[in-house]
């Protein structure tokens, strides 16, 4: 691969984010934090960290632009083979889903000290070894599955790993009738995970759900802290869809009932709105790190 093909997304770390926001140089804001008592030596270390794998992808890509995420417009992907996401999880799904179309993706967790990365290929560590089978073509790509939605019958945004729908305070309780293999159930309970193979290790993991793979087509749902009364019960608190079936959820919430797609887009889910969700056709294409490559190993 053309190294000039490639454009690198960079997050801010805590510490620039919180220069930028408060408009203070570093001494003025480690007075802030001082005075409100926040430990700042790992914000510190945090920076430092991610500044280290950023000047070390500068170094390995000298014929890559590289730039910060509030610097990010659509139009600078067009003619990219590869955006590579420098950063989180979160910051991964941000890139994708703000200028990553057709494109291949990789993501590099830049912070060993704080970032979980499930979702990354790759850190300051191998990153050498992840940018030389880009240069050699000897990288795998993985294609992971999304879940397409339609609110109301309009298509609104696809999601990488995680659809959650609920009431978005949530104190209260979150009510809607889950349409799932022919069967119709009301449920209460404080939201509805539904994921893919990406988001099964997070949020949903957390829930009760069961982690599966990210490129399996199929997605699934788990309903958090179902209510189970002596009126009301549950037969559908948790499922699988495969490729060729659709869920569809009614909101039956009366305060500020939301759907919010990879904790990135929002849309109100009022009560008699309905939302269907099926697998997506079209694949994330995420660059990985072949493991065998470098060993001679077929």
């Amino acid at each position: 691969m053309n190294l000039t093909d490639i454009l690198a997304v960079c997050k801010f770390s805590k510490l620039i984010y919180d220069q930028n926001k408060f408009h203070l140089d570093r001494e003025s804001l480690i007075k802030k934090y001082e005075s409100e008592r926040i430990e700042y030596d790992i914000i510190l270390k945090s920076h430092e960290e991610q500044e280290s794998c950023i000047n070390l992808a500068k170094k390995l890509l000298p014929e890559t632009k590289f730039i910060y995420t509030p610097h990010l417009q659509p139009k600078m992907t067009e003619d990219k083979e590869l955006v590579i996401s420098i950063g989180g999880d979160e910051h991964f799904k941000f890139v994708i889903h703000n200028s990553v179309r057709d494109q291949l993706v990789l993501n590099v967790r830049s912070d060993n000290l704080k970032s979980e990365g499930a979702l990354s290929a790759c850190n300051r560590f191998n990153l050498k070894e992840m940018v030389d089978q880009i240069k050699n073509d000897t990288y795998i790509v993985d294609e992971w599955v999304r879940l397409d939605a339609k609110l109301n019958d309009t298509p609104i945004e696809s999601a990488i790993d995680t659809i959650f729908i609920g009431e978005k305070d949530s104190t209260r309780m979150s009510r809607y009738f889950l349409d799932y293999q022919g069967e119709r159930e009301e449920q209460k309970s404080s939201g509805l995970l539904i994921v893919t193979g990406a988001g099964s290790t997070g949020w949903f993991s957390s829930a009760g759900g069961e982690a599966f793979p990210r490129n399996a087509k199929t997605g699934r749902f788990v309903a958090r802290e179902i209510y189970k009364g002596t009126k009301t019960g549950s037969q559908l608190p948790y499922g699988e869809f495969n490729y060729d079936e659709e869920i569809q959820i009614i909101s039956l919430m009366d305060a500020c009932g939301i759907i919010e797609i990879d904790s990135i887009k929002e849309y109100p889910f009022r009560r008699g709105d309905k939302l269907k969700i099926k697998v997506s056709d079209y694949l994330l294409r995420v660059v990985l790190l072949d493991q065998k490559s470098d060993k001679g190993e077929a």
